[in-house]
């Protein structure tokens, strides 16, 4: 279940699609063709990337001597949101590759802007250990993010950066 909200959330597509956003279809969607499968909570099979951009995470694919607390972001600012990740070690291939995809800007260590920032949705830790950080900025409906965020997909709204 939380693999398919983290789909969800880190595909931003999906995401505006779901609070009514505009035209979210047009740009790839979110349909996983041989996406992730979670067996237990704790491990991924079938692939870590879904088709349209989405990452499912605790997937596979670290960086080369990746080590220690890394993070990386993906700036969509035509979707109005970063995706920033903490302990991102595990998944950074993953991270790199879907940002691609969504056409988003991709940096490690994170670098979501500050200008324009209206709140953030923090998702609980995944079982591989990284944190999924989404920060919505102007243009973005912060009151449906925020209702979707917690009600929905079990995360922490904030309005700090």
């Amino acid at each position: 279940m939380r693999v398919l909200l983290t789909l969800i959330l880190v595909s931003g597509l999906a995401f505006s699609a779901a609070c009514g956003g505009d035209d979210a279809g047009s740009s790839g969607g979110s349909t996983s063709t041989g996406g992730s499968t979670s067996t237990g909570g704790s491990t991924s099979t079938g692939g870590s990337t879904a088709t349209g951009g989405s990452t499912a995470t605790g997937g596979s694919g670290g960086a080369a001597g990746c080590s220690g607390d890394v993070s990386a972001s993906c700036d969509q600012q035509a979707q109005h949101l970063c995706d920033d990740y903490a302990h991102a070690c595990p998944i950074l291939k993953d991270i790199q590759q879907a940002c691609t995809n969504k056409s988003g800007t991709y940096a490690s260590p994170s670098a979501c802007p500050t200008a324009g920032f209206v709140g953030k949705c923090t998702l609980p830790a995944n079982p591989d250990g990284s944190v999924l950080t989404t920060r919505y900025y102007t243009g973005a409906d912060a009151t449906a993010m925020e209702s979707f965020c917690t009600s929905t997909a079990g995360g922490t709204w904030s309005s700090a950066f």
